[in-house]
């Protein structure tokens, strides 16, 4: 953990890092709030709960603690990998800039950084859970359709989801039905989507389906393995 001083709360710049210690080594330094952005598929939540206020108490008291990860991103901003709420504590403090690190990373890195970073913590829903595996999910395919010319076709390979359930933690079962209920919740979203454009389907059809598959869904998510 880095225990800032109190002179960076006050808008002074930290020193860079000995160049001695290695030249690749990251450095931490400060940028405006203003020039901070979301992760545009951040599937977590970030809420003023009990939990925020905590985090808040910390910050006033300590400082952040841990630096955001951003990369960079056009027209001079920064897209936040890891650190929703920290920003989000930092602002209703009154910060007018935070601790970063910047890494320049592809989409599906940045995804992949993101989702990792955030399945640590304690509190997680089972929605934002289901959306973390299924963007991880998307990339792991991806890249390994990428990669199957490279691949020995002899050697067996991972499964996308057999690596998300040793990473997480949560049986390939399990992790299979999560991502899958995602994909039915965004179903969800779309036939609303096409029920605004055509009024002629009726609004209690629309919430008997809705209904109907979420109540399924949070079954079938909680049924024995």
């Amino acid at each position: 953990h880095f225990l800032f001083p109190e002179s960076w709360r006050k808008g002074v710049k930290m020193t860079e890092p000995n160049r001695q210690s290695g030249e690749n080594e990251e450095r931490i330094i400060e940028i405006e709030i203003e020039r901070l952005r979301p992760f545009k598929e951040h599937p977590f939540q970030v809420k003023d709960d009990k939990e925020m206020f905590l985090l808040q108490e910390s910050i006033e008291k300590y400082g952040i603690l841990n630096p955001l990860i951003v990369r960079p991103v056009p027209d001079g901003y920064y897209e936040i990998i890891s650190g929703h709420r920290r920003k989000h504590a930092a602002e209703k403090l009154g910060y007018r800039k935070v601790p970063v690190i910047i890494r320049v990373l592809s989409e599906d890195d940045s995804i992949l950084s993101m989702v990792d970073s955030n399945l640590h913590r304690e509190r997680i829903s089972y929605s934002e859970k289901a959306f973390a595996y299924k963007l991880k999910n998307d990339v792991l395919k991806r890249k390994s359709g990428r990669k199957k010319s490279q691949v020995d076709h002899k050697t067996p390979r991972k499964r996308a989801i057999e690596i998300i359930s040793e990473d997480c933690g949560d049986s390939p079962k399990q992790v299979q039905r999560l991502w899958l209920f995602a994909y039915i919740v965004m179903g969800v979203g779309s036939f609303i989507a096409f029920k605004r454009k055509h009024k002629a389907i009726g609004i209690a059809l629309l919430l008997v389906i809705v209904l109907s598959v979420l109540i399924l869904g949070y079954m079938w998510i909680h049924s024995p393995m």
